[in-house]
């Protein structure tokens, strides 16, 4: 569906993105970042003026939900670019699924595609399980064998914690416990005071606020037990807040698909794009979900580049440009998988501290090509069952290594 006005065509994006609450400013950062990708083709496509509107969310699946409806029901947009959460991304691919005429792009929310699948649903940005690859290995090999893992307790940090978790206990790792807490909790001390003495580290699978109450606290606390950070415990949302704090945070270990140091020079260039925001409230870095903003935004304005901006036929031109597409990635070339989620390199990051005080990451390790499933088949993926409180494979399997093949059989043991 077009508006036309005085004879143009145009191109209604409408996107998601969080207002309020502990993940405002992954929202403002994602906005940010996605007027970066709409800057670069001068809001126009095939010679069609590209309109954006903006609907708030709270990163609940209900607040995703509403703003659907909004976006196509209300000003009738052609394509929906969000969300944020990976909650609000299951409630989206369901709305998706109800309005298969429409393509929705996602915006960086982490759930994984496998799971609520929607065949109109795309995301040139990975999820959360592909964030943290290569961090269960490293950490072990890192002289890390027993850990306690505290995380909140929603669908993106269920994929974290579970992958970081498969990764960790077939390398020979223990995970003592994990601690499950709200999102948006404001005091971490009852928990702190929960882990046991015989660790090596604490896993933090924290973000937003949370990641920074979480740390404040715990060095307050006196705690010199290591900490490992899951991708957003490292994510300049993060960093941007403890930089009177250098110490705090120095020397975690993180993964995620972007890293300051990174030399590839897609990136650099979009350094360069976000340093030179005229713009007062911006971090020092893209933030993780901004830059998954900027990648799908990207992604979505090249596929209607290439089809001419042609929506006809319930979008099925855009629907295949975006299935085929090969995007120039940030630090890699970008192809979907069989999920509809993009194949990607992910990075083991340590943060560290420049001369000049700031808090940044630095790249370890690049972990190439890694997929939705982290290489293995549907069938061993979807055997674990979908990963939650009650279902994270090292705490069923801890103590002993395990292959991938017999923690599949212990799974399908379990739910007979």
């Amino acid at each position: 569906m077009w508006l036309k006005l005085s004879g143009v065509s145009m191109i209604k994006i409408g996107m998601m993105a969080v207002e309020g609450g502990p993940y405002n400013i992954l929202g403002e950062d994602s906005i940010r970042c996605a007027k970066i990708a709409l800057d670069e083709v001068n809001y126009t496509i095939a010679g069609q003026p590209i309109e954006l509107f903006i609907q708030g969310t709270n990163a609940l699946a209900s607040s995703a939900t509403d703003a659907c409806q909004e976006l196509v029901h209300g000003v009738g947009v052609d394509v929906v670019v969000g969300p944020v959460s990976g909650d609000e991304a299951v409630a989206t691919r369901g709305f998706a699924n109800k309005h298969p005429e429409r393509v929705f792009v996602n915006g960086a929310a982490g759930s994984q595609q496998i799971y609520d699948p929607a065949e109109n649903f795309f995301s040139f940005w990975s999820n959360g399980v592909q964030f943290i690859s290569g961090l269960g290995q490293h950490c072990y090999d890192s002289g890390f064998k027993r850990v306690v893992i505290l995380s909140e307790a929603y669908s993106f940090t269920f994929a974290q914690v579970g992958a970081f978790a498969l990764e960790f206990c077939k390398a020979g790792g223990t995970i003592v416990d994990i601690l499950w807490c709200p999102l948006g909790t404001p005091d971490f001390r009852p928990y702190i005071q929960k882990m046991p003495p015989d660790i090596d580290a604490i896993c933090s699978i924290l973000g937003g606020t949370d990641s920074v109450r979480f740390i404040q606290q715990y060095r307050e606390e006196s705690n010199t037990t290591p900490i490992i950070g899951g991708t957003l415990q490292g994510d300049p949302t993060t960093l941007h807040f403890v930089q009177d704090y250098p110490n705090l945070l120095k020397g975690v270990l993180t993964a995620s698909p972007i890293c300051d140091t990174a030399p590839d020079s897609n990136w650099q260039a979009f350094l360069q794009a976000y340093h030179a925001l005229d713009d007062d409230t911006r971090l020092y870095s893209p933030s993780l979900l901004g830059t998954g903003y900027y990648m799908n935004m990207k992604a979505l304005l090249q596929a209607l580049e290439a089809i001419d901006g042609d929506l006809s036929n319930n979008q099925s031109k855009l629907k295949d440009a975006l299935l085929n597409l090969e995007l120039d990635g940030l630090t890699c070339k970008v192809k979907l998988d069989r999920h509809r989620f993009p194949i990607i390199d992910n990075f083991i990051n340590e943060i560290t501290v420049d001369d000049n005080g700031r808090v940044h990451t630095r790249m370890v390790k690049r972990i190439e090509n890694v997929d939705s499933t982290l290489g293995y088949s549907d069938d061993e993926w979807l055997a674990l069952g979908r990963f939650s409180t009650q279902n994270i494979p090292c705490e069923r399997f801890a103590n002993k290594p395990m292959t991938f093949s017999e923690i599949i059989q212990n799974s399908r043991k379990n739910k007979k």
